[in-house]
């Protein structure tokens, strides 16, 4: 094996265990981040509101709320609810 063949070896796997090491903690914190975002705080804010009509019976008010929630949901790229 060539000396720039064994150099790029090393830097493949030196870059893996970096990525091992730090990547779950990078993108667990960027979660976090996204959670904290407006649209997230509104996907809770309406996921609340619908399981209180839920318990009200006033299932079109929960449809409404639900629409919303999921909207924002995916706006955000945010946590389940549940």
């Amino acid at each position: 094996m060539s000396n720039s063949k064994f150099a790029l070896l090393i830097l493949v796997i030196v870059g893996v265990g970096v990525m091992i090491a730090f990547g779950p903690r990078f993108l667990d914190q960027k979660q976090v981040e996204r959670d904290n975002s407006t649209d997230c705080m509104l996907y809770r804010t309406y996921m609340q509101a619908a399981l209180q009509y839920q318990q009200l019976g006033d299932n079109p008010a929960r449809d409404v709320q639900l629409i919303k929630a999921i909207e924002r949901q995916k706006a955000g790229n945010c946590s389940d609810f549940f």
